[in-house]
């Protein structure tokens, strides 16, 4: 299945930061799927906004030449659509509500990695841009260039991120594996798209046990006129298609074992030939290979060549199912939201423990179908908040007992680093429940704890809770501004 160039560079994005450092965090990860231009300066980023309109301005709030609120009314001068989101080192309250009073969609205080906030952020705050407006283009968009990022602020996502982009400029096979519905094809999509700086790399996609096996190999490899009854012309396969880029073969336990032997050719010299002839193509391809099935076990049971599996596991990445990082799910609900709806709809606090407290056999998959299915019985009701009466959850789903990971489950795993990632883990779900207690709000929480407000920021940060309780998220504005007005809808916009 080929990729449309235009999938990529969709939003256009300016980030006016001097911290080079931060600056390059944020343009590496961002403009996978998205063109960002920087700036260190205001007089730099004037210069940019007077020869392009931009979707996005990431402002950072102290810079060289002055304050970077100064450029707020000047972005809104050239278009109404932009969405600026203010970005500073602390979180001061009163700045807060100078930066939203100034027009400034969101604000997000600056962290060591902040990329999961800012890929729900971003889409969350083009997203009320657009129910002033009503661009209908726009929200094509804004839709389509959010659908292949990874989302979630957990320890094995970001760390999963960071993989990822170490792949960049390597031709090194990959073998993904990990429950049904983790987002297998979602990783080889972004490994493809870090390379894709122009939106030409090829990338082609098949699911290996959906093809019947006398037909798999002419998929693959292509066949010559008359190689079988049928062949009434010769065909090109995904391997020549995909030439100079990536094939994600997914469910690739289920390959007959013809095509077995011809993948393994392709991996070790490059070459095959097509169905039904003799002749040789060369082709220099990436593959990326998946499944839910233990390699290990079929190589065992000689259903799977082990040869091939060295080949294809060169660099073995391993997803992580949605119940051992659970704290990932609020971030998902926001960005399915905004997939199937606007940032007008939200989930009710007791929808969203509902939600936390499920196993997801489906994973990923499954979270996503249940959301879509609640939008749609929330519409019926006329109503823009998901309840927990909303939710049709498949039986297999139901809640159960919540399970920390990190618990050894032999004497190697009794280890310094295994007994600091099980306390940390314990903490995260303790921080993590108490603040369902606070309507997620940290400022709300952090006397009863006995700490300030600053102190608890930063611990819920490093612990991977920045989304949830950051005072500049959704929810921790309706907290700052309800000092002022004692009106949350208000405070919100409407929004959770």
């Amino acid at each position: 299945m080929k990729v449309n160039a235009k999938t990529r560079h969709d939003l256009d994005i300016l980030v006016v930061e001097d911290d080079a450092m931060f600056r390059d965090q944020v343009v590496k990860l961002l403009g996978v799927y998205n063109d960002v231009t920087e700036a260190t300066s205001l007089s730099e980023a004037r210069n940019h906004l007077r020869q392009k309109r931009f979707d996005v301005v990431l402002l950072d709030k102290q810079l060289p030449d002055g304050d970077g609120l100064a450029l707020i009314p000047e972005v809104a001068q050239q278009s109404q659509q932009t969405a600026v989101i203010v970005i500073t080192g602390d979180d001061n309250r009163s700045f807060v509500q100078k930066a939203i009073d100034a027009g400034a969609s969101d604000y997000l205080v600056k962290s060591a990695n902040p990329v999961p906030d800012l890929l729900v952020r971003i889409p969350k705050a083009i997203s009320r841009k657009l129910l002033e407006m009503r661009s209908a283009a726009m929200a094509a968009k804004l839709k389509d260039v959010f659908r292949h990022e990874i989302v979630g602020s957990s320890a094995p996502i970001v760390e999963l991120r960071s993989v990822v982009q170490s792949l960049k400029g390597t031709m090194t096979s990959i073998l993904i594996t990990g429950e049904s519905g983790t987002g297998k094809e979602l990783i080889a999509r972004r490994l493809n798209a870090i390379e894709d700086q122009l939106g030409g790399r090829p990338f082609e996609a098949v699911n290996c046990g959906a093809i019947h096996e006398n037909l798999i190999e002419s998929e693959l490899f292509g066949h010559v006129k008359g190689a079988f009854t049928g062949a009434l012309q010769d065909k090109e396969g995904l391997f020549q298609q995909a030439n100079g880029g990536d094939i994600f073969l997914d469910e690739v336990a289920d390959l007959p074992m013809s095509a077995q032997v011809k993948l393994l050719r392709v991996l070790q010299e490059g070459e095959f030939s097509p169905v039904g002839s003799q002749k040789l193509v060369r082709v220099s391809v990436r593959v990326i290979a998946a499944t839910n099935k233990p390699l290990e076990e079929l190589v065992a049971q000689g259903k799977f060549r082990e040869d091939l599996y060295f080949r294809l596991a060169v660099f073995p990445i391993k997803t992580v199912p949605l119940r051992e990082r659970s704290e990932d799910i609020g971030d998902l609900v926001q960005f399915f939201l905004l997939r199937f709806a606007d940032s007008r709809f939200k989930v009710s606090a007791e929808a969203m423990k509902h939600l936390q407290r499920q196993s997801w056999p489906g994973n990923i998959r499954e979270l996503s179908n249940t959301i879509e299915r609640a939008l749609i019985n929330a519409k019926r009701r006329n109503s823009t908040t998901i309840e927990r009466a909303d939710l049709q959850i498949l039986a297999s789903s139901q809640s159960v007992k919540p399970t920390i990971p990190g618990l050894p489950k032999s004497r190697e795993d009794v280890t310094p680093n295994g007994y600091q990632e099980f306390m940390l883990n314990m903490e995260r779900e303790y921080l993590r429940h108490a603040l369902t207690q606070f309507n997620n709000s940290v400022i709300e929480m952090a006397p009863n704890l006995g700490l300030s407000s600053s102190t608890l920021f930063r611990r819920t940060a490093g612990l991977g809770l920045r989304d949830e309780t950051n005072p500049t998220s959704s929810r921790g504005l309706r907290v700052l501004k309800q000092d002022k007005d004692q009106s949350p809808e208000t405070a919100q916009g409407g929004q959770q």
